[in-house]
């Protein structure tokens, strides 16, 4: 990782511009055709939803913000908003760092982000490539020993021919 993470500064920046607006809209309500379709991965640490959407949704959920969700609060790293699920009201907390997509089809705004979970990060088992032999092959054998080999009446299995790559290689 470099001295300059730009990757996670830019993410930072973006997500600062999800909270604004989303502040805005928990004080304000939606304007005009303005509405949110948000995507969040449902395992992160500090997500909360109920059991039953976590079992339909085990790794992520896209929610929508605009006709059906209550008590819209954002705080310092996170969301929290009521949403209703078919016949009933859910109360749900959010991570900002868990956000995977964010939209506002109004104005065709969109932003993506790549969320990593910490602790899935840290259980993943790496496995280290695994070295391959190959065979290495002596030169072929020059036609005098096959001449030789085929008049003392053995039959030897022709071989293919061989190409080296040594000339080939950038040095």
């Amino acid at each position: 990782m470099s001295y300059l993470n730009y990757e996670q500064l830019l993410d930072s920046a973006l997500l600062s511009v999800v909270k604004e607006a989303l502040s805005q809209v928990s004080k304000d309500g939606l304007q005009k055709d303005h509405h949110f379709y948000i995507t969040f991965l449902t395992e992160y640490p500090g997500v909360e939803l109920p059991d039953y959407i976590k079992q339909e949704y085990p790794s992520e959920i896209t929610i929508v913000l605009q006709h059906e969700f209550w008590n819209l609060s954002v705080e310092k790293d996170r969301f929290l908003v009521d949403v209703s699920f078919g016949e009933a009201t859910e109360s749900l907390k959010v991570p900002f760092k868990s956000l995977v997509h964010i939209s506002d089809p109004s104005v065709n705004f969109e932003l993506e982000f790549n969320p990593q979970i910490p602790s899935k990060v840290a259980k993943m088992d790496w496995k280290k490539p695994e070295l391959v032999q190959i065979p290495i092959f002596e030169p072929a054998q020059k036609e005098e020993k096959t001449k030789s080999s085929e008049s003392s009446g053995k039959k030897k299995p022709k071989k293919g021919i061989l190409i080296s790559l040594e000339n080939y290689r950038k040095k």
